[in-house]
């Protein structure tokens, strides 16, 4: 059996969604829906590398961690943004691609793209949400540091 469990709940996430602007992504998906995005963004966040060590050793997700025995509610939320921005059509790898597009033709199939532009921390993660980076950031392994890069 494929395991499809994630962070949080269907119901819990549409109270999150309920109090915020712009979700209609989020309520107008159907329930199958929600649960393959709310999945698909517990894979994307399960391969981050997180602080300590899992509570059970047996234990498919990457929370809780010791010595918690529940998942941090930032983790839930941030798996909710993630899930909104799946639904959306929101693809990190394709997000971090077109961010260097400076320039696009479709007549005769041209693409420039600008190399100097500095990596954007959550999609070279492959978090597509700035928002639920941010609260993922501080569980990382070396989430606390900052880094200055000069323009």
């Amino acid at each position: 059996m494929i395991d499809t469990s994630f962070y949080g709940t269907v119901e819990e996430a549409d109270q999150f969604f309920g109090a915020r602007l712009h979700a209609d992504v989020w309520t107008n998906a159907t329930t199958e829906l929600k649960e393959k995005a709310l999945f698909g963004a517990r894979c994307l966040i399960d391969d981050l590398d997180f602080l300590g060590q899992k509570s059970a050793i047996d234990q498919v997700l990457e929370f809780p961690r010791q010595p918690d025995t529940e998942v941090p509610e930032r983790v839930r939320k941030a798996a909710y943004l993630v899930a909104a921005e799946l639904l959306d059509g929101k693809i990190p790898e394709l997000e971090l691609e077109s961010l260097a597009v400076t320039s696009e033709t479709i007549a005769s199939v041209k693409t420039m793209y600008d190399r100097s532009l500095g990596p954007i921390e959550h999609l070279i993660n492959m978090i597509p949400s700035p928002e639920a980076w941010n609260l993922l950031r501080p569980l990382l392994r070396g989430g606390n540091r900052v880094r200055l890069v000069r323009a």
